[in-house]
């Protein structure tokens, strides 16, 4: 699943209604079908992947967002969604307009052709860049109609619509450590923002206004997360586990391959953190603090060799730096499968193993 599918659903209110635009094998419409409960339909240009979504019970139409979305009555959908294609369209302000006209509000990804990392191998490499989001050479690429954030700001200021600015509500804050709660106060000056965090870091988590407990049901709107204690790394470390969604925000205790050091707590506390997570469904994402991955990978490697499954996942993990794609979220049966530190079975073994990565 696309990392945007969720941003998308928490944009999207529940019961409404959605026209997804170029909606590809009927991926999202599923997945907003099933966790926002929504009246989805669907166009695609494609007749394979047209047939591909009724065979999957979805409404969808074959049609050309260009000439076809002028069928629908103004209004007609609450939200009108356009996912990564807008840069392939011919004349990408009529696809614009059209949403605008056909939605209540629209909803646009985009291939941020601005990206750091874009800028990067235009500038040392000399080559028209290739991502994940950009696979293509430029000689066989669809994207006739690159830009960058910037540039869709000043297009949606040319043409007269209103970027809805960004709605902060919440900071989760998982441990004290600054790279993590550096932000808060600033943050909550700006957007008006609740700082949630454990109740025992309270002194130490500026901002905070919304204390919680371990083993906690935290629900607010759309949200709803079980809060587990996990020490170790921080005496007052914890994890969000938004399980409707199979979500969890580790922080600093489990990263994809390794796992956080030792400052406050002690060996079995973090084993025990660790257990924790050991327990969740096998198909829960896990969202660490940081993306150490392909370092982790090394020390993994090095202490279990003959894992055929590490080594397949090491692939990759490097087949995604080539194309600057990010590791995580991580997926806990590949954990479970590959990192040597959920696989150590007593406190004893992955205390030999933390001392070891201390100096790997």
């Amino acid at each position: 699943m696309k990392a945007e599918y969720n941003f998308i659903a928490n944009i999207i209110e529940k019961n409404s209604t959605v026209l997804d635009v170029g909606c590809d094998d009927g991926t999202l419409m599923e997945f907003l079908r099933k966790n926002k409960n929504v009246n989805i339909r669907g166009i695609e240009i494609s007749k394979e992947k047209v047939q591909i979504c009724i065979a999957k019970g979805l409404t969808v139409i074959e049609g050309n967002a260009e000439l076809d979305l002028k069928q629908f009555p103004k209004n007609s959908f609450d939200y009108v969604v356009l996912g990564q294609t807008l840069q392939a369209f011919i004349n990408p302000e009529i696809v614009i307009k059209e949403l605008l006209r056909v939605g209540k509000k629209a909803i646009v990804t985009i291939p941020n052709f601005g990206n750091w990392k874009v800028r990067l191998d235009l500038l040392f490499k000399g080559t028209m860049p290739i991502t994940s989001s950009l696979p293509h050479e430029w000689y066989n690429t669809p994207n006739i109609h690159m830009c960058t954030i910037k540039d869709f700001v000043r297009f949606s200021e040319t043409i007269n619509f209103k970027i809805n600015k960004i709605d902060l509500k919440y900071i989760l804050n998982t441990h004290h450590h600054h790279d993590h709660i550096g932000g808060n106060l600033e943050l909550k000056k700006k957007y008006n923002c609740d700082v949630i965090g454990f109740k025992d870091d309270k002194d130490r988590i500026p901002g905070i206004n919304i204390l919680l407990e371990n083993n906690q049901i935290w629900q607010k709107g759309n949200f709803e997360a079980k809060i587990y204690h996990t020490p170790g790394h921080t005496s007052g470390h914890i994890a969000f586990h938004f399980f409707k969604e199979k979500i969890i925000f580790t922080g600093d205790t489990l990263f994809s391959l390794g796992c956080g050091r030792i400052f406050e707590g002690t060996y079995e506390q973090m084993f025990n953190s660790l257990k924790i997570f050991k327990k969740l469904p096998k198909d829960t994402l896990i969202y660490c603090g940081h993306e150490y991955t392909l370092k982790n990978s090394e020390f993994c490697l090095f202490n279990d060799p003959d894992n055929l499954k590490l080594k397949e996942k090491v692939l990759k993990i490097k087949n995604n730096h080539k194309f600057n794609s990010p590791t995580i979220p991580s997926v806990l049966n590949d954990e479970l499968e590959c990192n040597i530190f959920l696989k150590a079975e007593d406190i004893k073994t992955f205390s030999k193993l933390r001392d070891l990565k201390d100096n790997f």
